[in-house]
């Protein structure tokens, strides 16, 4: 194994010439052109990160109305004697089932958000052969 000698550079900053001075009014618009041309895809991010944020915040809550805690098991205990007291009859007890799980329209809003972040990802106009992810 030789070693190669050391290699003298001719200037200290081998990218000196790609240096140019710009004044702030300069850099600040080559900027605003940057996000004019990227608008779309930090949109796409920040509704990915308010959709997480929303998905942690309602899977945390689900988790917690499905953990084997004693005031869990009461509200369960509670419902089985409605459903007991009703002959089996659901729609008389809804009320106290209410309170084992998380509402409805939360319920609805996750699988909508889940629905439509699918959509968000697809862009149709850009379909090649990636699939047409963004």
């Amino acid at each position: 194994m030789e070693e190669k000698e050391a290699t003298e550079l001719r200037s200290p900053l081998p990218y000196a010439t790609s240096i140019t001075t710009v004044t702030a009014g300069q850099a600040f618009r080559r900027i605003q052109r940057v996000v004019a041309l990227q608008w779309r895809g930090v949109f796409v991010v920040v509704l990915i990160l308010a959709n997480v944020v929303f998905f942690a915040t309602v899977f945390l809550q689900f988790d917690g109305t499905t953990e084997k805690t004693p005031e869990n098991q009461r509200i369960g205990f509670k419902w089985l004697v409605c459903l007991l007291q009703h002959n089996g009859d659901k729609d008389k007890c809804l009320d106290v089932a209410a309170e084992l799980v998380i509402p409805e329209a939360t319920a609805l809003a996750v699988l909508f958000l889940l629905s439509v972040s699918c959509l968000l990802l697809y862009d149709s106009s850009n379909a090649g052969s990636d699939g047409g992810l963004v």
